[in-house]
């Protein structure tokens, strides 16, 4: 018997704290070399305001609020680079209080 085929493999992180989205603008993100200038022009920058933040690239979705991060990635070859970019935000929000961090992992197989 084959192993069934992988429809959904998505990998996000999830720090719950006290943030301020508005502190992290997307041009930051490509300052401290988390994506490229392209993305950057590429990305959907869905909302933006002092409450929330939402910027879509091809790899990676961010939303920042101001009690949640959350990173997620759908393709297995941006799971680091989310990783990363997750790390990165924390330390640019290094005076945030976190209370909770969770990394999830949510795969799906096709019917077999």
């Amino acid at each position: 018997m084959s192993a069934p085929e992988l429809a959904i493999d998505t990998a996000s992180i999830v720090i719950k704290g006290v943030f301020e989205p508005d502190k992290l603008p997307p041009q930051e993100l490509v300052a401290q070399g988390l994506i490229e200038s392209k993305q950057l022009t590429e990305a959907n920058q869905r909302f933006s305001n002092n409450d929330i933040s939402i910027l879509e690239t091809t790899t990676v979705r961010l939303v920042i609020d101001r009690d949640t991060i959350q990173t997620t990635a759908q393709l297995a070859e941006a799971f680091e680079p989310m990783r990363d970019l997750a790390v990165v935000i924390l330390r640019l929000f290094n005076s945030a209080k976190i209370s909770v961090m969770g990394m999830n992992r949510e795969v799906h197989f096709h019917n077999f």
